[in-house]
C-alpha cells in the first residue's frame, strides 16, 4: 500500500509464488485489483512475468521443525488480536501508529512469550514497522545481484 494515495495490491494462498510481494506491488501498479488469491494470482503472475516456484522451493528443514515444535506447544497465531489492540491504542488512547505498534509487539506480545513483526499504516498513511525478533525473514536477491531488506531489527 502507498500512503501518499491509498493505493493497494496484495496476493493470498499462492504456494507457487517465489517473491509473493513483487506480485503484491504489479497487482497494485498494473492491475485494476487490490487483491488477487489462489490460481488466479498465480496465473496473473506468469503473465507479467514474474517468478513461477515448486512450493518445496519454500520448504527448509529447520523452519519445518520449527513448525512442529510450534504445533506441539499448540501456540497459535495471533495477528487479529495484535492489530485489535493496536487499533484500540489509537483510537481509544490516541497513540500514534508507531507507539501503538511498539506498546503491542514489543511489550505485551513478548511478555506472552510471542514473537514477531507488524507492519502498520494509519488513516494518514504514517508507517510503523515494529519488530520483538532479531531478525525477520523479508529479504531475497535478485539475477542481477540486488539484495533487498524490507524489515530487520537491529
Amino acid at each position: 500500500m502507498t500512503g501518499h494515495d491509498l493505493n493497494a495490491g496484495a496476493v493470498a494462498g499462492v504456494p507457487n509464488i517465489g517473491n509473493p510481494i513483487s506480485v503484491a506491488r504489479a497487482v497494485m501498479e498494473k492491475s485494476e485489483h487490490v487483491m488477487l488469491a489462489g490460481n488466479g494470482a498465480s496465473a496473473f503472475a506468469e503473465h507479467m512475468g514474474l517468478e513461477i516456484v515448486d512450493p518445496s522451493w519454500f520448504y527448509t528443514k529447520a523452519k519445518f521443525e520449527l513448525y512442529q515444535r510450534a504445533k506441539e506447544n499448540e501456540k497459535h497465531g495471533t495477528i487479529g488480536c495484535v492489530a485489535h489492540d493496536i487499533s484500540a491504542l489509537i483510537e481509544y488512547k490516541g497513540y500514534d501508529v508507531e507507539r501503538a505498534a511498539r506498546e503491542v509487539v514489543e511489550k505485551k506480545l513478548f511478555e506472552v512469550d510471542g514473537n514477531g513483526g507488524v507492519v502498520c499504516l494509519d488513516h494518514h498513511g504514517r508507517a510503523a514497522m515494529i519488530t520483538n525478533t532479531s531478525g525477520m525473514f523479508r529479504a531475497h536477491g535478485n539475477s542481477e545481484g540486488d539484495r533487498v531488506v524490507a524489515i530487520f531489527k537491529e
